[in-house]
């Protein structure tokens, strides 16, 4: 609201334009800041998280020295900046983790991301294409929804394991909570064959997923 009461304008996203700050308002106008990307602080400390900048202009985040959350809500934005990825070793072995929520800003899991946490839930957002080796290992993963199950890729093959009833390719369903959670963050019970299960380690490739 502007003065009297009058609407005002509201930001609706902040890009960086040839290292240049351009601010697009809910009304449609835009603006370019003075300054530039490297004005800004490399690393912010705020409580339990760090804020890194990165390359692109966006933010990382990762815990803090003194992290002690219990429920960790990641933000969409930090300071009008766009928070895209979690990074690598972020929150490895922080083991008072038991909720966690991720933006639907994330693209990016990093590689032992969240290793050793109590997590039990996760909720994997539209927009991510990464997913780090080791991100959920070690955790006490029991549901694993994905916004988008399809074209996975382990590694540089699909999301699929041998059969050891049939001896047939099958493919892992990202549609069940149980199986992807399963994949995420232990040894993948793929089936049983009347003596042995066959077990696929799926948590130790990055996982990617095409644009």
């Amino acid at each position: 609201k502007g003065e009297d009461g009058v609407d005002g304008r509201g930001v609706k996203s902040i890009t960086i334009v040839n290292g240049q700050f351009v601010v697009e308002y809910t009304d449609g106008t835009n603006e370019t800041l003075e300054g530039t990307i490297s004005d800004l602080e490399s690393e912010i400390v705020d409580g339990d998280l760090v804020y890194v900048l990165l390359d692109d202009g966006t933010y990382g985040v990762k815990a803090s020295s003194t992290f002690a959350l219990e429920t960790l809500t990641i933000p969409d934005t930090y300071n009008d900046i766009v928070v895209t990825r979690i990074l690598e070793n972020g929150f490895k072995n922080c083991a008072t983790i038991i909720e966690l929520t991720l933006p639907d800003s994330l693209v990016a899991i990093g590689e032992y991301a969240f290793y050793g946490t109590g997590i039990t839930k996760i909720t994997i957002p539209s927009n991510v294409n990464f997913i780090g080796k080791f991100a959920f290992y070690k955790t006490n993963l029991t549901n694993a929804i994905f916004k988008k199950t399809k074209t996975w890729f382990c590694g540089s093959d699909p999301l699929q394991y041998i059969s050891p009833a049939t001896g047939k390719t099958e493919k892992l369903s990202l549609e069940y909570e149980g199986s992807a959670a399963n994949a995420l963050s232990r040894k993948y019970t793929a089936g049983y064959n009347g003596s042995v299960y066959y077990l696929k380690c799926f948590y130790a490739e990055d996982w990617t997923r095409p644009e």
